[in-house]
């Protein structure tokens, strides 16, 4: 390869290629590496350039350097050079990565798929495999450059991920990460070849932004004016809002010089998670759009009436406001009628909804020509007709317009919401084949922090977008992050091209490549616990049941606990667990998804044991059981939740606690109240799971409460009405420290104490 510039640079270049020759002697007889970078490169191809730097080192322990000009006699990795590569023509991200005499070349379309394509050719040349919580880097003498020919263009146009507002878990909340959270998320991303993040952080500055003579910073140290006094929906701040600002303005700085998209929210964007302050409504007093629904009816949580010209602009101020603040966005976010019904007339409902998101896309084309504009799928899913879908897309310019939809892996019998019609989703809305829309997936709402991919309804839905031109995206839009890291790896293996693997292929590759030597075991707990985790969908938990039979019309529903069954996916639960005491529990992954795996399976097996206790004590009351089996049904079931909760207790991942630390470390909480918020951010029916605290504060008592009443009764021969139960989250509120004072022990946390409660739960699941 000729040396750029030797001409030119007298002496410098004829230092540059002694030291090229010292270098070739002093490696050995081995060129060295070097990484050549265009003169003027953009700054996501320097990053680029670093990153090859930062994996070369990695993988062999040397570091080349990057340069512009090499020096004679080096191997040159040639990275962001221009490429007339016909495989760049069209709306792709399409990138090669192409062997160069000794060296290697790496082009993209954009800045962001010359990125892929240094990830991309160390995962399919050096064996690199990237998960959200860690690299797996093998090491290797050198890396081979000869007979690289890898050229990728992207199916779909975006694909992306949601991380969303609710609190609680810092691994399953991202309101709560550090800059180095968010950069190591953030590098996941583009490592697994996405461009589209979206933040729902709630509680930003925007209004600050919008309105600085209007609306004040508030004061962090004090209880913010709240219109909820409990659940998700109390927002008081943890960290202070100018805090909060640099932080997303970092985050936001770091996904744009990696070529990320983060949409920006337009129109009625007032919602439980993003109140407007009571100082604007004060000093601006809007008018309100009619609500016939109670939900989010206080004046902060009501939309503003944009029916009028006043109302629709001020939205357009707060966006502006956040734009100004963090940057031009590239894509915009129409969150629609999240949940809102106006009129009690359904056409008029409808007709409004369709005109007022019309007149919002077309007011973001005409200020912004370049950004698409999504539109959130979720109140199409909640509470739109099929054919009302179809009217709506009607009106739409699809040259800007996207329905970005992510409900496509929600069950045929889906019943969370009993007014949605089954399936709901965008197979029946008039966009396959004729307007842009993405395949998105939820995976679960809040509480539904575990194992429950549904990969035989997507499979099937994924058929629809298969060889559709309209589908532009592949989206993951969870309520929590990464609590099913194979659904996740599932998406990332999907979202750019749909892979002609099978998902038990699939499932095999991601244990080879999770678990080295332990692939194998792990496979079989994999294969043993996803039919298990299928049997719930979005929304539920065990957790559900226990708080549930704290009402006196469901403890007391006799019929109902007659009828109930055991399902035949729970029969090879003991075997789970016998599989899991045997294996190696070191290491990030092997001590994370052990963990998971046995969780999710004691999550399933908790529910039908007390549906099975319950059961049992009716039945006795008709003389169909004896007591002595209702004392075992009830014996069982405590000491499955006593497991559930020693389980839960092995891991930081699930301590409250130990989030309320993590939240200090990265910034002081100066409200001294927070833990009382926290507690009811996250004790609140919706958000209810997981929790280490709660399952010794709250979920064992009553359950130990519980299953002593029916025993006792069952032995009394006494069936008459059960009392109302002890309500455990108001015990547990009047509590200085509701969760301080169920803090896990990290002590214990061993790989004897682990294998001891895997063999305790095989064994009291085999009884």
């Amino acid at each position: 390869m000729t040396y750029q510039g030797q001409a030119s640079h007298g002496k410098t270049g004829l230092r540059r290629c002694l030291f090229g020759l010292l270098t070739f002697a002093t490696l050995g007889g081995v060129a060295e590496v070097q990484i050549v970078v265009p003169p003027q490169a953009d700054r996501t191809v320097r990053i680029a350039a670093e990153e090859f730097q930062k994996y070369h080192e990695a993988v062999t322990g040397y570091r080349p350097p990057v340069t512009k000009s090499p020096a004679m006699g080096a191997v040159c990795v040639r990275i962001g050079f221009p490429s007339d590569d016909s495989l760049f023509k069209g709306e792709t991200d399409a990138y090669t990565v192409t062997s160069a005499g000794p060296g290697l070349e790496i082009a993209g379309k954009n800045p962001r798929s010359v990125l892929y394509g240094v990830y991309e050719f160390f995962r399919q040349r050096c064996g690199c495999r990237w998960f959200w919580d860690g690299d797996v880097v093998p090491k290797a003498e050198k890396i081979d450059f000869s007979g690289v020919d890898i050229r990728e263009k992207a199916q779909f146009l975006y694909r992306g991920c949601q991380y969303f507002a609710h609190r609680g878990l810092t691994r399953f909340h991202a309101e709560q990460w550090s800059l180095e959270d968010w950069k190591k998320e953030l590098d996941w991303c583009v490592k697994n070849r996405l461009n589209v993040f979206m933040m729902h952080f709630g509680k930003d500055d925007f209004f600050q932004c919008a309105y600085p003579d209007i609306v004040p910073y508030p004061d962090p140290a004090a209880t913010e004016p709240c219109d909820s006094p409990s659940g998700y929906d109390m927002r008081t701040s943890f960290w202070s809002m100018q805090f909060k600002h640099l932080l997303r303005k970092a985050v936001l700085d770091y996904a744009r010089e990696r070529g990320l998209i983060h949409p920006e929210k337009i129109g009625p964007m007032t919602h439980w998670f993003f109140r407007t302050p009571p100082e604007f409504l004060a000093a601006k007093n809007p008018d309100f759009m009619p609500q016939i629904d109670k939900r989010y009816s206080q004046p902060s949580g009501m939309m503003w009436d944009i029916r009028k010209k006043k109302w629709f602009d001020e939205y357009w101020s707060v966006t502006e406001g956040a734009v100004r603040a963090y940057g031009e966005p590239g894509m915009f976010f129409n969150p629609g009628f999240d949940e809102r019904t106006v009129y009690s007339n359904r056409e008029e409902n409808v007709a409004l909804k369709i005109d007022i998101i019309r007149r919002y896309n077309e007011e973001s084309h005409r200020r912004r020509p370049d950004a698409p504009v999504i539109m959130e799928g979720w109140d199409f899913f909640f509470s739109w007709k099929p054919e009302e879908m179809q009217e709506l897309v009607k009106v739409l310019d699809p040259s800007y317009s996207i329905v970005w939809d992510f409900t496509a892996d929600v069950a045929h019998n889906f019943r969370a919401y009993p007014w949605i019609p089954d399936a709901n989703v965008f197979t029946g809305w008039g966009v396959t084949n004729a307007f842009p829309y993405t395949f998105g997936i939820t995976l679960a709402h809040n509480k539904g922090m575990d194992i429950r991919g549904q990969y035989g309804v997507i499979r099937e839905r994924e058929k629809a977008i298969a060889n559709d031109p309209m589908c532009k995206g592949y989206i993951i839009w969870p309520e929590t992050s990464h609590s099913d890291i194979f659904a996740w790896r599932y998406f990332t293996d999907n979202c750019w091209r749909l892979s002609p693997k099978t998902t038990d292929t699939l499932l095999t590759d991601f244990c080879r490549d999770r678990y080295g030597a332990q692939a194998e075991t792990f496979e079989t707990a994999w294969r043993k616990v996803i039919p298990m985790s299928q049997l719930w969908g979005w929304a539920r938990s065990c957790t559900s049941m226990i708080a549930s039979t704290a009402a006196d019309e469901t403890r007391n529903n006799a019929a109902y606990w007659k009828s109930t069954r055991t399902p035949p996916e729970l029969a090879d639960a003991p075997g789970i667990f016998a599989v899991l005491a045997d294996i190696d529990w070191s290491g990030t992954f092997v001590r994370r998804d052990a963990l998971d795996i046995a969780r999710t399976a004691l999550d399933r097996i908790i529910w039908f044991a007390y549906e099975e206790m319950f059961k049992r004590y009716y039945l006795c009351a008709d003389g169909k059981a004896t007591a002595a089996e209702v004392k075992a049904a009830a014996d069982r079931c405590a000491a499955l939740v006593r497991i559930f909760a020693d389980v839960l207790a092995l891991h930081t991942d699930f301590s409250l606690s130990e989030s309320l630390d993590r939240l200090e470390s990265v910034e002081k909480i100066r409200n001294p109240n927070f833990e009382h918020v926290f507690f009811e951010n996250s004790a609140c029916a919706y958000c209810l799971s997981h929790q280490s605290e709660y399952a010794r504060g709250w979920y064992l008592p009553a359950t130990i409460g519980l299953t002593n009443l029916l025993t006792a009764r069952a032995e009394a021969g006494d069936f008459s009405p059960l009392p109302s139960p002890i309500y455990y989250r108001a015990e547990l509120r009047k509590r200085a420290h509701p969760i301080r004072d169920f803090a896990p022990n990290p002590a214990q946390r061993t790989p004897d104490r682990f294998r001891c409660l895997m063999r305790m739960a095989s064994k009291t699941i085999g009884e």
